[in-house]
């Protein structure tokens, strides 16, 4: 995408910007007056954001990563103890992450706990949603995940997992301008979000189920790992459960000779 080589990756939240203007004061950025500062960063990146730019998502892009720019430079210019204080406050809490190319610079952000993901155990398997409605829905969507692992008489281990989601936007909720969806063709208070699934590397008859009919879903490769996103849309008040079951076979057992 880029068209580079990237050398490292500095994932943060909104909720590091309370660290950083606690230290370097506050942000003013061309596009908004608002200056933004440790009291009400929280208040403004996660609410008033949205209903000031409400309907005007190119500006609101334009205005989010000059942001991003600018925290970035000033994470590059504080000094060493300033750049701890604010490590200490949002690597703990996991607002500030990150990925570095050279294994032996990871290998350091892993002893103090700030390394970002990548890849992790073989076995790992990881859950999440995007919502594409364009709207901050995912607040009111409650979900329940059930994990069952059996281990067969054979060695092999079957997963099933299930994902229950819940819409629970209230009628206060419904048309404010953070819910309200972007796509006109939405119901209010519709969510409109893929699932995502990163399943252990030697996953295998994967199968996704959604009640008693199968779910159409998307299938890739990420780092070894079988990788799925599965469209789902909830309306208000709504509930849907999602089943993904596979097998991880048993290692195959190298050969021996006999021992006399």
């Amino acid at each position: 995408q880029f068209q580079a080589r990237l050398d490292g990756v500095v994932a943060l939240d909104p909720l590091l910007f309370t660290a950083i203007t606690r230290i370097t004061g506050p942000f003013s950025i061309r596009g908004w007056s608002v200056a933004i500062d440790e009291f009400n960063a929280r208040r403004i990146l996660l609410a008033k954001l949205y209903r000031h730019f409400d309907g005007q998502h190119k500006r609101q892009n334009r205005y989010l990563e000059r942001l991003a720019v600018a925290a970035m430079n000033r994470l590059e210019n504080m000094s060493p103890a300033e750049l701890v204080s604010v490590m200490s406050w949002g690597v703990p809490r996991q607002h500030l992450r990150f990925f570095m190319r050279e294994e032996d610079e990871q290998r350091v952000l892993r002893q103090v706990g700030a390394a970002g993901f990548t890849g992790g155990p073989a076995n790992a398997q990881l859950i999440y949603d995007n919502e594409w409605s364009g709207s901050k829905i995912s607040f009111f969507i409650k979900r329940r995940i059930t994990i069952l692992a059996n281990v067969m008489l054979s060695g092999d281990v079957r997963v099933k997992t299930s994902i229950t989601l819940k819409n629970e936007v209230g009628a206060r909720a419904v048309n404010s301008n953070a819910v309200r969806p972007v796509d006109r063709n939405l119901a209010p208070g519709t969510s409109d979000m893929t699932l995502h699934l990163l399943l252990p590397t030697r996953a295998q008859a994967i199968q996704v189920v959604g009640g008693s009919h199968s779910v159409a879903s998307h299938r890739a490769i990420e780092k070894r790992h079988p990788m799925m996103w599965i469209p789902v849309t909830l309306a208000r008040g709504e509930t849907r459960t999602v089943f993904v079951s596979y097998t991880i076979p048993q290692r195959p057992q190298p050969e021996r000779g006999l021992d006399f």
